[in-house]
């Protein structure tokens, strides 16, 4: 079915593009933006499977989030502006009467899933692409002692950071839009969300080896708990951009749906 489109909010200042099948089954996937690129996410990723999950019965509504895209921005902190925009997502979907929500976001949409999730009562799950993970001994591990045993190409790391100019060495990573709070304080949200019974599928690639790189590292500082699901998936990128890789992580979504949220086929 063909998207709506939508000027919403208090003062029609998010743009947005909503599927209200005539039939669905009382839940809404939201798409949030990843990093700057605008709704329909990277490679047209969350466009293609929002249209896939519309015709399953799901509602749909992917949007520019308020400073991004075709919205306009809110003279205020992100996590305020993050409130004021779910609220209006849920006073867009009033006349649909859904029952559920789920967040998905990919990058720093995953972040603002987590956050908005926190504040939200009525969000049952989240689907968290690349977000947050804590840099554990494990992790540590595995990052450096490869590099330390490869004495020379640590040498010359080394070398080029000092002849660099500036504090970075002028690359724009997964991690470069990024505004995490402390890792405890991330800890503590997660932690909140599965002990309120939120779902959380929290999905890595190999693109974010910088704070990532190993299936159970979320897990073990959050701590195991059967809301959560965590996977890894070494040989994809971060922005999914080979075809393959997005029918690969659409598949796994809609499955974890399916065997989590107990969703009635219409």
């Amino acid at each position: 079915m063909k998207p709506e489109i939508h000027r919403f909010g208090k003062q029609r200042e998010l743009l947005g593009f909503s599927q209200i099948p005539d039939k669905h089954n009382g839940t809404a996937l939201i798409f949030l933006n990843s990093g700057l690129l605008p709704s329909m996410g990277p490679f047209r990723l969350f466009l293609e499977y929002a249209d896939e999950m519309a015709e399953k019965g799901f509602v749909t509504v992917r949007f520019d989030q308020s400073g991004k895209g075709d919205s306009y921005r809110r003279d205020m902190d992100r996590p305020e502006a993050n409130s004021l925009d779910f609220q209006a997502v849920k006073e867009l979907l009033d006349s649909a009467r859904v029952e559920r929500f789920v967040l998905i976001g990919l990058c720093s949409g995953a972040d603002d899933a987590s956050q908005i999730a926190e504040q939200f009562s009525c969000i049952d799950a989240v689907v968290l692409l690349d977000g947050f993970a804590k840099k554990t001994r494990a992790y540590q591990l595995r990052y450096y002692l490869p590099r330390i045993l490869k004495v020379a190409p640590m040498v010359r790391g080394v070398i080029r950071k000092f002849r660099s100019s500036g504090s970075g060495d002028g690359m724009l990573t997964p991690v470069s839009l990024r505004n995490w709070e402390s890792d405890d304080q991330m800890i503590e949200r997660y932690q909140k969300l599965l002990n309120r019974g939120v779902r959380i599928l929290a999905i890595f690639t190999g693109g974010i080896e910088r704070y990532y790189n190993h299936q159970g590292q979320l897990t073990n500082a959050v701590g195991a708990s059967p809301n959560l699901t965590e996977i890894y998936q070494r040989d994809a990128e971060h922005i999914y951009p080979e075809p393959s890789q997005r029918r690969w992580l659409k598949s796994t979504i809609t499955e974890w749906l399916d065997q989590h949220l107990r969703i009635t086929e219409v």
